[in-house]
């Protein structure tokens, strides 16, 4: 679980270095097992940086007729530039059977770091600064034989970890975070028992907060990513709804432009046909008030004149209906 939460989130971008060494044969090498041990001590210790980083060249002067393939180990002591063990080594020295990170700041070891290594017998990593001991960090290394990871910060060791290595004689896991009570094992005995004690003791609880502490930080990245899937699925649909809306009141707008404009011209046409009929009736009583101003006319109301003064008079016997006492005339006065 670890290892893949390293993988997916936490794998630095890689770059590349060239690193030299200072060849070294050593005789009765105290450290292993062996009576003879051609080493490569590299010396460019400060070139190393943040990021894990490719060997793209070793240089130095072999001893001897010794080439790289006579290479049995690799040290990398106290760098205090050293973070991340250097990938690709595999491809110069092919036969390594020690590595020591002694006294150095390697806060991050993965399975793919020793994977290539599969005669690796001898590994010093004591005063580094790893965390956690995932449970296949050693699966293609079944040839070890000592281990040392003291004074790290380790908190987390998986109980399974050691499990494979049935050669394992040597494994020291003393001041750390995770405290046991038999902290290292000087022989295959002991061994068991420091193993025994990760599995039963104080490591054991680590093992669950820490698989817990994954599962939680997977899920809250699960959260966050369905939430900005929901976050963008909405973002969608507002702008969707706004266009539509845009859309329909775009459409209504303009229909609501058009009936004022039909109402408008509709007006317009019924205000003149009103003053048309206006006119027309205005003229009618125009006309008949007129005619009434002289059918209004009588003899009697007329006094200043006489009737020798009008001539071609017509009495208009109609009128005599209603008044009998006035004769109505027409006439033309001259």
């Amino acid at each position: 679980m670890i290892n893949f939460l390293f993988n997916r989130f936490f794998i630095s971008k890689i770059s590349s270095i060239e690193l030299n060494c200072n060849y070294k044969i050593f005789n009765n090498f105290q450290a292993v097992d062996e009576n003879q041990l051609y080493i490569c001590n590299v010396t460019n210790l400060d070139n190393f940086s943040n990021t894990r980083e490719k060997v793209e060249k070793f240089t130095g002067q072999h001893v001897g007729n010794m080439k790289d393939s006579n290479v049995q180990g690799l040290m990398i002591r106290f760098s205090e530039s050293l973070k991340y063990p250097p990938i690709n080594v595999d491809k110069f020295f092919t036969t390594l059977t020690y590595i020591s990170f002694f006294g150095s700041k390697v806060c991050e070891l993965l399975q793919s770091d020793l994977k290539p290594f599969p005669f690796l017998k001898y590994l010093y990593l004591t005063m580094n600064e790893l965390k956690t001991i995932d449970q296949n960090l050693f699966e293609f290394n079944t040839n070890l034989e000592l281990i040392t990871l003291d004074r790290n910060k380790i908190f987390f060791i998986d109980p399974k970890v050691f499990s494979k290595l049935k050669k394992l004689r040597y494994l020291d896991l003393g001041n750390n975070t995770c405290k046991l009570q038999n902290e290292y094992g000087m022989n295959a005995t002991f061994v068991k028992i420091v193993i025994s004690e990760i599995e039963n003791f104080t490591c054991t609880p680590a093992v669950q907060n820490v698989e817990k502490a994954i599962l939680k930080f997977e899920h809250k990245f699960e959260e966050v990513e369905n939430k900005l899937s929901e976050n963008e699925e909405k973002h969608k649909r507002l702008v969707d709804y706004l266009m539509i809306s845009f859309a329909v009141v775009t459409v209504g707008l303009f229909f609501v432009l058009i009936i004022v404009i039909i109402l408008v011209i509709r007006q317009k046409t019924n205000f003149d046909d009103e003053i048309n009929l206006n006119d027309f009736e205005m003229n009618e009583n125009v006309n008949d008030n007129i005619n009434d101003s002289f059918d209004d006319v009588t003899y009697d109301q007329i006094p200043n004149f006489t009737t020798d003064s009008f001539n071609n008079c017509v009495y208009d016997a109609n009128f005599n209906k209603n008044a009998q006492n006035n004769s109505r005339v027409r006439c033309t006065v001259r």
